[in-house]
């Protein structure tokens, strides 16, 4: 954890911006974490590396992913995003949740380094039908694909 060798501003945060600013996306994927215990940020790293790859993604690589990432998120983004949420329900404390959320920001962008890091290369060999790659990296990150882990 705070490996300085991470890059922060690599394709993979710039992937997740694009696509958690489209109609809808932010509002599922706060569904998945919240309903389903998902961590999104490794989600949308099974559907990053499903479009630039040519193989299908496993269940076994989203496990690995998550390993990864798990004790940041435990540790770091999850009590983070408990104290912004907390923070919600008080009106005076309006400037110090921003705050918080931008913390919490970081901290993802700094889970989503590690994920990033994961790969052995970032050559992009796009998938013959992206559709089916998308549809395995959400089957192979659902809860019940892991569960055994």
């Amino acid at each position: 954890m705070g490996d300085p060798s991470l890059t922060l501003d690599n394709a993979f945060w710039a992937f997740s911006l694009r696509v958690h600013d489209r109609p809808g996306v932010a509002g599922a994927l706060v569904t998945l974490q919240d309903t389903l215990s998902v961590d999104v940020d490794v989600v949308l790293f099974a559907v990053f590396v499903a479009l630039r790859r040519s193989e299908m993604v496993s269940a076994a690589d989203v496990v690995r992913w998550d390993d990864a990432v798990r004790t940041w998120q435990g540790e770091v983004v999850e009590p983070l995003r408990g104290v912004r949420r907390r923070l919600k329900t008080d009106p005076t404390a309006v400037a110090l949740r921003a705050d918080v959320a931008a913390v919490e920001l970081r901290a993802e962008q700094y889970e989503q380094a590690m994920l990033f890091a994961t790969l052995t290369s970032d050559v992009v060999q796009r998938p013959a039908d992206p559709r089916a790659a998308i549809l395995s990296a959400l089957t192979a990150s659902s809860p019940c694909a892991i569960q055994t882990h």
